[in-house]
């Protein structure tokens, strides 16, 4: 016959047995952000920011950053919690900086570290700093208590009108998929505040390139798609400047081999609504049509001039390899031969669904 009593007791024992060691805030050092600069050949210089909130109802945090030189980011781990009088915990890391010279030099090491880590989340952001990852962690800037929270929301704020999305996780997806490079945010400083400069572009692991802020949108809209940002054009003539608030756009891609070339044919397909008219009249339909063929003309012209300078790099942040291997046509070999002189067409479909506040 089953003993209950002992069988509920033991469950009971091997449960507390799984359960994790609950952790006192009080008691341990969260690190939220971590980045790493380039020292020589050999080592790496590793900071870890974190806050301290002092005793005290109204007291505010403060910011921290330790600094500590290794080879690897183990070793670089291990010598900051020696820095540390409270246990250092990186479960709370939300954002992550390489120095571009430590980019440029590869990044897997680092990568394969945090990929390795289950107390580290996949949605963290990954940055390429034009400055040193301790000049940024170290600066006090005017619009955040913590500096890890003020990078991660300059960067959010920026993906979602600007820049094209990626974190750890999608990172980790291009750089081992067939046919894919991967890219992350490139920030600065300014004085006492953050900037995102552009995109940094990846052959394999390494850092190899940039797309700048004013091209970042174009790249955004041939990657994902998108229900925010701005396209802005030169009117012909004596026209001013016309602006177009994106309500929705995104792109479709045909990949295809004919006679043994591979080519690309994009189709941009953009709704918006007229902001600036650049002197159009926009209650004649004429004008709204010259409107959506300027805007079409200009967005042709950048997607054009973006895809070349990735032929041009050799890198492909688009994925166009992929799709090429998802339709069956794919060979390693082939594409990479006939990639700087890939074919690419591009369509741009612009539909003006409103004038504002002329209509």
């Amino acid at each position: 016959m089953i003993n209950y009593r002992k069988l509920i007791l033991l469950l009971f024992i091997t449960l507390i047995g799984c359960t994790p060691t609950p952790r006192i805030l009080e008691e341990i050092q969260l690190v939220q952000s971590v980045g790493y600069d380039y020292l020589n050949d050999d080592e790496y210089i590793g900071v870890a920011g974190a806050s301290y909130i002092p005793q005290g109802e109204n007291a505010k945090p403060t910011n921290i950053v330790f600094t500590a030189v290794g080879k690897t980011s183990k070793q670089i781990r291990q010598r900051i919690q020696a820095l540390s009088a409270k246990p250092i915990e990186i479960g709370r890391i939300g954002v992550v900086i390489f120095n571009k010279e430590v980019a440029a030099d590869g990044i897997l090491p680092f990568i394969d570290s945090l990929q390795r880590d289950p107390s580290i989340g996949r949605d963290i952001l990954l940055t390429v700093s034009e400055e040193s990852a301790s000049e940024i962690l170290k600066t006090k800037y005017i619009e955040s208590e913590t500096v890890s929270q003020y990078i991660i929301e300059v960067v959010d704020q920026n993906s979602d009108r600007t820049l094209p999305h990626t974190n750890l996780h999608r990172f980790l997806y291009q750089y081992y998929t067939k046919g894919f490079d991967a890219f992350m945010p490139m920030i600065s400083k300014d004085e006492n505040k953050l900037i995102v400069v552009g995109v940094a572009l990846f052959d394999e692991d390494r850092f190899v390139g940039v797309v700048p802020l004013e091209d970042a949108y174009i790249f955004k809209i041939l990657f994902e798609k998108s229900s925010k940002g701005q396209f802005e054009t030169k009117g012909k003539e004596e026209e001013g400047y016309l602006s177009l608030q994106n309500l929705f756009s995104h792109t479709e891609y045909e990949v295809k081999k004919p006679g043994g070339r591979f080519e690309v044919h994009f189709t941009i397909k953009v709704k918006g609504r007229i902001s600036e008219s650049g002197g159009l009249d926009l209650t004649k339909k004429e004008n709204v049509k010259k409107a959506e063929k300027e805007v079409e003309e200009e967005i042709t012209q950048r997607a054009y001039n973006l895809v070349e300078k990735f032929k041009e790099l050799q890198v492909d942040p688009l994925g166009l390899g992929e799709k090429a291997r998802q339709k069956g046509i794919y060979d390693e070999k082939v594409w990479e031969e006939q990639y700087s002189e890939l074919k690419v067409v591009i369509d741009t479909e612009v539909h003006v669904v409103q004038t504002g506040i002329m209509e």
